[in-house]
């Protein structure tokens, strides 16, 4: 099948504009108004908690949530019907109204789906069949793609013969054997996997999407992730987008309290009320110039990780104590310190143990701050 799709190599590969999607009874929608571009050869992750709306984006993008008014004809439709308003755009051509055949995205999700029935070979020659590409093209790439992640000598295995590793690569070589795909679709497919074979497939996905031909979106949970893959960040909270860009400009302006904390996982803890017992008392301690602890009345203050330095003089800096130690690297670890009442962490190349008391300073320019009521 030719691609339907323009040349022009300066498109983004894919435009989501002010899509929302609403479920069949619900009151309000799942997503409203969201918007992104990525381009060929980027990752962008989205990121936010249970019920923000992270599949439902997947899934119009996809092509599995028809826009109103149009035809079921040729949709393979969820039992939960939904409605989508706003625009899909794949490589330049406005794409709203294909069925999801159509549309040269491929979408990988956390159960790895394989058919059972199919040896690996036979997977990749159905994928390729059912995109329409010729079938001495099918067999070459199916070919060059196992060799290539590792899969050959496992060719005539069926899924049940193989190991949970060995089913995501071959999930993955599905995708990779696609002639025509534009845009791939990752839907938190690390969840259920150990450490090892987490890291493993992120090197390898990392080695086969990141800088080639097709746009990712990447959901997940775990900020580490989306870190080592991703160029750009999309922050959801409640089905609306709270805030894009890269991951150190989110960090260093983060745009709402639960921003914050999606990127830092900080419990209440972490967060100091201006005007607090614990706010004046902080204030009388601290060195040097207080200004930045009082811009936002009746708001919350957070330090950003490592806005708190560990220091052998005491004179120099406030009384903390050691609640929790993590040992990042060698010479290396993470300590959490709360520091009347207010908790922050500390990088540092000394061990230590928890209920320690320590010395701490504040860089202020680490300070952040937010509006009161917890919303942004």
């Amino acid at each position: 099948m030719a691609s339907q799709f323009a040349d022009e190599a300066e498109l983004p590969a894919l435009e989501v504009k002010d899509v929302s999607v609403t479920y069949r009874g619900a009151g309000f929608p799942a997503i409203s108004r969201v918007t992104f571009t990525v381009g060929r050869g980027e990752v962008l992750a989205v990121l936010g908690p249970s019920g923000s709306g992270k599949t439902s984006i997947l899934r119009a993008i996809a092509g599995f949530v028809r826009r109103r008014g149009t035809s079921s004809g040729g949709w393979l439709q969820h039992r939960d019907a939904a409605c989508l308003t706003g625009e899909i755009w794949l490589n330049g051509i406005e794409a709203s109204d294909f069925p999801p055949q159509k549309r040269g995205v491929a979408m990988v999700r956390q159960t790895w789906d394989l058919l059972p029935h199919l040896s690996v070979l036979e997977a990749l020659h159905l994928t390729g069949r059912l995109e329409g590409t010729e079938r001495g093209e099918v067999e070459r790439r199916s070919e060059v793609v196992l060799r290539n992640l590792g899969l050959w000598r496992l060719r005539n295995r069926r899924p049940g013969q193989l190991s949970g590793g060995e089913v995501q690569r071959v999930a993955l070589a599905k995708v990779l054997v696609r002639v025509n795909l534009g845009v791939c679709l990752f839907d938190e497919c690390m969840g259920s996997l150990d450490s090892v074979l987490r890291s493993e497939l992120l090197e390898l996905i990392e080695r086969e999407f990141v800088g080639g031909g097709a746009a990712s979106v990447w959901v997940t949970h775990d900020l580490r992730e989306a870190r080592r893959l991703a160029q750009q960040l999309v922050i959801l909270g409640n089905g609306c987008v709270e805030q894009t860009g890269t991951l150190e400009e989110i960090m260093k302006y983060p745009a709402t309290e639960n921003v914050f904390r999606l990127m830092t996982g900080y419990g209440p803890e972490f967060f100091l009320k201006v005007g607090s017992p614990e706010w004046r008392s902080l204030v009388e301690s601290l060195r040097g110039p207080l200004e930045c602890l009082g811009v936002v009345e009746n708001g919350v203050l957070a330090v950003r990780p490592g806005g708190w330095s560990e220091v052998s003089d005491t004179q120099l800096g406030v009384e903390g104590r050691v609640v929790a130690i993590e040992r990042l690297a060698k010479d290396i670890y993470r300590k959490v310190v709360d520091v009347g009442g207010w908790r922050g962490e500390v990088l540092s190349s000394v061990n230590g143990e928890v209920g320690q008391q320590c010395s701490v300073v504040l860089d202020q320019e680490e300070v952040v701050s937010f509006p009161g009521d917890g919303e942004g």
